[in-house]
């Protein structure tokens, strides 16, 4: 066990040495990927439009308009929120 406590200890110095130059650039890079996630999720669902209808209405049991308004409004407000 302390053979294990020991590589974990050096495991863990080594980690904060190399981690400590690039902290300050850690939460640039989260929200960065954040946006990307929300615009990639507003052409996703753009390009796979009826598919997407499909899904809800077919499995999820939507109504068709509906799930084509839930998308749409999905789509606008991922849109216009991401980049915000």
């Amino acid at each position: 066990m302390d053979a294990l406590r020991k590589y974990s200890q050096a495991a863990e110095r080594l980690v904060d040495r190399l981690g400590t130059p690039l902290k300050p650039y850690v939460p640039v890079v989260a929200r960065s990927l954040l946006v990307v996630t929300f615009l990639e999720d507003s052409l996703r669902i753009s390009t796979q439009w009826s598919d997407q209808v499909y899904y809800l209405s077919a499995h999820r049991g939507m109504w068709r308009l509906f799930a084509q308004v839930f998308l749409f409004a999905n789509v606008v407000v991922r849109g216009a929120g991401g980049p915000a």
